[in-house]
């Protein structure tokens, strides 16, 4: 009976070595897929649990993005097509000469100006001088700037304030003509109309300023994550770890180890190894 008992163990252990030997052999001749196999499904699974774990910083820069859509109408990276409104420029002077143009996009330095040029006169010491200065002024059409224009001079500082700039400008030579000329004033006034608009697109300046602060507030805002999930960050990292060690790469060299001493222990058990056909 004890005899039987023993005979029996040992046929089980011949067959579980004879098993593992079929396997491992299995293994060395289909290692390239078995390997390639391994790869794909180990790169699937971490590529999914890093989509997990970057979910948080995912949600941040999309609900980033809308905000900045909402507040300055524009989309980072990308040129946004924009309506762009009629501008129109309108410049007098007190001789009544009157200009206007328009064009679709603003002017370079839009500021509403009245220039003034003043009377040369004669110094004692024989140059000439004359006072020039420029006035922010708050009118918005050509009627309301007429009456400014023919303001004295005198008056002038009564109905704008002080300057925006004065200075005194000198000459030592000057023609008749010059001496004579009177007192001269020109304004410039900017007006935008909003119901004239042509389609345009955003220019590289604005979305990469926009683009910008949209990354400053990602990051920003990004930086936070790993303090206030702190724990899902660690499980995530963990899980990705964990993956990585299951889906190990077979190696040659180490198979061959393994079958050698599985051959070695079956045939300590009275077991035969006939190459690729068993036993």
């Amino acid at each position: 009976m004890e005899r039987e008992l023993i005979d029996t163990k040992k046929n089980d252990l011949m067959d579980k070595f004879k098993s593992e030997i079929d396997h491992i052999e299995y293994q060395k001749k289909h290692l390239t897929f078995l390997n390639l196999k391994t790869k794909l499904v180990r790169n699937l699974r971490v590529g999914l649990r890093t989509c997990v774990l970057l979910c948080p910083y995912i949600t941040v820069a999309s609900l980033v993005s809308s905000a900045d859509n909402v507040i300055f109408h524009a989309t980072p990276f990308v040129k946004d097509p924009i309506s762009i409104p009629e501008h129109t420029r309108t410049m007098a002077d007190n001789n009544g000469m009157i200009s206007i143009d328009r064009q679709y996009g603003k002017y370079d330095n839009e500021l509403n100006q009245l220039y003034f040029r003043g009377k040369w006169n004669k110094r004692e010491d024989g140059f000439y001088e004359r006072v020039v200065q420029t006035y922010g002024i708050p009118y918005k059409s050509y009627e309301e700037l007429l009456p400014l224009l023919s303001t004295d001079v005198d008056h002038m500082e009564l109905i704008l304030g002080h300057p925006t700039s004065s200075f005194t400008e000198y000459q030592n030579q000057l023609s008749e003509e010059e001496i004579n000329q009177p007192c001269y004033m020109t304004a410039t006034i900017y007006t935008t109309n909003n119901e004239r608009v042509t389609a345009g697109v955003q220019s590289d300046a604005d979305n990469l300023s926009y683009t910008l602060i949209y990354l400053l507030t990602t990051v920003m805002l990004e930086s936070f994550v790993p303090i206030v999930m702190k724990d899902y960050m660690r499980y995530s990292k963990e899980w990705i770890h964990e993956i990585v060690d299951q889906y190990y790469l077979l190696d040659k060299d180490l198979l061959e180890k393994e079958l050698a001493i599985r051959i070695e222990n079956n045939e300590m058990l009275g077991g035969e190894y006939h190459g690729n056909r068993r036993f």
